[in-house]
């Protein structure tokens, strides 16, 4: 606001304005902004020390929670749901759920089935996989999942699923007359 005479009126001129993230020890993040009069220099806010050509203030956001940190040995349970391998699948057809970790999502994702890519598909937080064991012979089959975050995590995991074959329903005998 600029002051004539007594009275105060809205100052249309925007002043020069400078914006850095600053991370505190414990990892919180904050924005400083730093903030000069109309028709000065640029402020600039170094990595270290005082802040230089501000002829108004600074200011600081509210600190944010620290980065969140994702296991690099594998997906654990949180973040993988797929079905449980211990049974025998029969029907060969389902779908595995993986759920991206908070704060910071898949940036790829790849699923194989016998070294052959599995197509993904986005849905809200999950990437869903649709598995096809149709056709497939009696046996055991590897699927194997790599994903890539945001952050630069790397995340993998596998599952061995067990193929049979549909039990046949047995049919009654006809009555006899």
């Amino acid at each position: 606001y600029l002051s004539y005479e007594g009275m105060c009126s809205l100052n249309e001129t925007p002043g020069p304005t400078a914006w850095r993230v600053e991370e505190e020890p414990n990892g919180s993040k904050y924005l400083r902004v730093c903030l000069s009069e109309p028709g000065t220099s640029q402020p600039t806010i170094p990595a270290s020390g005082p802040e230089t050509g501000v002829t108004y203030s600074c200011v600081n956001s509210a600190l944010t929670a620290p980065l969140p940190t994702t296991s690099k040995s594998g997906v654990n349970g949180e973040h993988l749901s797929v079905p449980s391998s211990k049974i025998c699948l029969s029907g060969r057809h389902f779908k595995i759920h993986l759920l991206e970790p908070k704060y910071d999502p898949f940036k790829t994702v790849l699923v194989t089935l016998r070294g052959h890519k599995i197509e993904t598909v986005h849905k809200g937080n999950y990437v869903v996989a649709t598995i096809s064991l149709r056709g497939l012979k009696r046996g055991a089959f590897t699927v194997k999942i790599h994903a890539t975050t945001i952050l630069g995590h790397h995340l993998s995991s596998s599952r061995t699923y067990h193929t049979c074959r549909k039990k046949h329903k047995k049919s009654k005998p006809a009555k006899a007359r």
